[in-house]
């Protein structure tokens, strides 16, 4: 009776290891894909000099009156992980609210962006062509998209915003990715910060939803 005892809680011992075992493995496969969107919304730059379209994009003003803009941080990390951007050429033309660029992920996935303002593309960013990545690494800076020379700066601006209204797009965009968020994924997102290329972790249904609601004209 004692041997079988013995063998029993060996066996149960053997059993409960496994699964500890199992267990860690999965919470550690969790941590190492762990997806923080969320907590302030607010940018890993310095935005004060910035004025903001609802379109999800951003326009900077240099003092001799051209300006640069590009993709927010919201934008360019739902776009997931970048492929290449599909930008106008050089001297287009390019009026408020039509189509600017187009962000192109390697999943294949395409999120077109509008013009925020009316203007004329007078340089490219190379750099960005060359390694996406770095409108989602440094979307204010280095990560400009198109340098610009306003139709008329003046009006140009109206339909701007600085940084403190552009926090209730964020915080709208952070409700409708929270509600799109499969349960699988739920657990994953805290601290409420943009997690880098976290359009990644979206099915394409949720991500076409989003899409679809954050950027209408797409």
């Amino acid at each position: 009776m004692s041997v079988v005892l013995a063998i029993a809680t060996c066996a149960l011992c053997l059993l409960v290891a496994g699964y500890v075992r199992r267990r860690r493995a999965r919470v550690a496969e969790a941590a190492r894909h762990a997806v923080y969107i969320v907590g302030d919304v607010s940018s890993t730059e310095p935005v004060t000099d910035v004025l903001f379209h609802s379109g999800h994009t951003w326009v900077r003003v240099h003092h001799d009156n051209l300006v640069s803009i590009g993709s927010t941080e919201f934008a360019s990390n739902l776009a997931g992980s970048l492929e290449t951007i599909a930008v106008p050429p050089e001297s287009r033309s390019l009026r408020q609210g039509l189509p600017a660029w187009t962000l192109v992920a390697r999943n294949g996935r395409e999120l077109t962006q509008r013009m925020p303002i009316d203007g004329k593309v007078l340089a490219i960013n190379r750099e960005a062509l060359h390694d996406p990545g770095v409108i989602q690494r440094s979307p204010y800076h280095q990560g400009w998209i198109l340098r610009v020379r306003p139709r008329d700066i003046h009006r140009a601006l109206l339909n701007l915003l600085p940084a403190p209204a552009e926090r209730l797009w964020l915080e709208t965009a952070f409700a409708r990715v929270s509600a799109q968020l499969s349960s699988s994924l739920k657990h994953m997102f805290r601290d409420r910060m943009w997690a880098p290329r976290f359009g990644d972790w979206l099915r394409d249904a949720e991500w076409e939803v989003l899409k679809c609601e954050l950027f209408p004209s797409s």
